[in-house]
């Protein structure tokens, strides 16, 4: 017990000292505002028009593509997706990516996506939260598959087919649905002792695309899955300074596989300086994740300082 106590005190200063340079308001403050962001935006098509929103409030003027100018899952639901079987009404889904697929088993799920209707002559775009349990994935009762507690093996075809538990057209009121995606119905929110952490699902990547909206782990790779070299690096390391947002490097073990991302093909496609960069977080790719609550505060104010002192220290590197 004596020895409980004593973590628990050193958490607390350890937590204490991380946030000293914000105070705690600040940190919850945009911890918060981030929950709501994610909360209204169960799809990309939900997210999307976050930002757009949110991007418009702050004086942003919308361009769209068919105009002339000058000058970014979730399981998603088949097109033909009715199943019935045994008595039971089931929805076809796809998986995108590489999720964490079972800990999507005896889950509540609800839909939420893009629909088009047609409204007399015209067609027309919707966006559709049905934020209530709608879908479940039941899991096959432990004494049917004596093995599962050691053993864990499903098709995801054959298996990940949700039971609808009401109808979706009942809810839309109206026409034909299409590019639905399925999704977690509990709410995210903050959790820990001291509200250090946040539980969430997409945190991967609603996490950088609010930050970066709004206002750091940099990861190496000698096979060039990640786009960062020592020049961007040093110029990310002086931009985190000014900022006094603490960096930490992240190398992948040798023995171990890496995931790659899209940057080392942006470099070479523009010839733009580019770096991979992101916030730690636990249970990736989980139907639930979890990072820091700190982190949003400073990936916030990385990421303004960034857009700020960018030029200055660009032109001071000398090659």
């Amino acid at each position: 017990m004596l020895r409980g106590v004593i973590l628990f005190s050193q958490f607390s200063r350890h937590f204490n000292t991380v946030v000293m340079d914000a105070s705690k308001e600040a940190v919850l403050g945009a911890a918060k505002d981030f929950l709501s962001f994610v909360n209204k935006s169960p799809s990309p098509f939900h997210a999307t028009e976050q930002c757009r929103q949110r991007l418009l409030t702050a004086g942003f003027k919308e361009i769209k593509e068919t105009d002339s100018w000058n000058i970014k899952p979730n399981d998603k639901v088949k097109p033909v997706s009715r199943r019935v079987k045994q008595g039971y009404i089931q929805v076809g889904v796809e998986c995108y990516g590489g999720g964490s697929w079972y800990t999507w088993f005896d889950r509540d799920l609800k839909i939420s996506g893009q629909v088009m209707i047609k409204e007399g002559d015209k067609i027309c775009h919707r966006l559709v939260d049905v934020n209530r349990p709608v879908l479940c994935v039941p899991n096959l009762a432990i004494h049917l598959q004596r093995d599962m507690a050691t053993k864990f093996e499903f098709n995801k075809e054959t298996h990940l087919t949700p039971i609808l538990a009401t109808t979706v057209r009942e809810q839309l009121e109206m026409g034909n649905v299409s590019g639905q995606d399925v999704d977690h119905t509990k709410d995210q929110t903050l959790g820990g002792v001291f509200e250090e952490f946040i539980f969430s699902p997409r945190l991967d990547n609603l996490h950088n695309t609010y930050c970066a909206l709004e206002g750091v782990v940099i990861k190496f790779n000698a096979n060039q899955r990640y786009a960062t070299t020592s020049l961007t690096t040093t110029i990310f390391r002086e931009v985190a300074r000014r900022a006094r947002v603490p960096l930490q490097d992240f190398v992948v073990r040798n023995d171990s596989p890496c995931g790659s991302t899209i940057g080392p093909i942006m470099s070479a496609k523009l010839g733009i300086p580019t770096l991979d960069v992101g916030s730690p977080q636990l249970s990736m790719h989980s139907i639930r994740e979890m990072c820091s609550t700190v982190s949003i505060h400073q990936t916030r104010e990385l990421y303004k300082t960034f857009f700020e002192v960018y030029p200055n220290v660009f032109q001071s590197v000398v090659y």
